[in-house]
């Protein structure tokens, strides 16, 4: 009896189960790669993060520092303001005063 050039029909669906169960072991295969590439990235980005964290609450906690720096600046700078205004008024007085002295003489 002679080959047959072509498979019987039984064994080409096998063949095809093999050939798609491989490529589904090889996407779980990858799938399983990706996610322990995807585990490590996070814990490699935890450490990360929280630097980023301590960073932000640092810059507040400056940005608050120079929020208050600035005000006690300003408290020192309206005071002298206001005793400038009260000074340029009783100059004000003062030469009005020394006027009429002069003009009563």
């Amino acid at each position: 009896m002679r080959a047959s050039a072509t498979p019987p029909s039984s064994s080409v669906p096998l063949a095809r189960l093999f050939a798609a169960q491989g490529e589904r072991d090889d996407a779980r295969a990858e799938r399983d790669d990706l996610r322990v590439g995807l585990a490590a990235a996070q814990a490699a980005l935890s450490p990360v993060q929280a630097r980023a964290d301590a960073a932000e609450a640092e810059r507040d906690r400056v940005r608050q520092l120079v929020a208050t720096a600035a005000q006690q600046r300003d408290d020192p700078l309206a005071e002298r303001d206001r005793v400038t205004r009260v000074l340029v008024v009783a100059e004000q007085e003062r030469d009005g005063a020394l006027d009429m002295r002069d003009q009563a003489r």
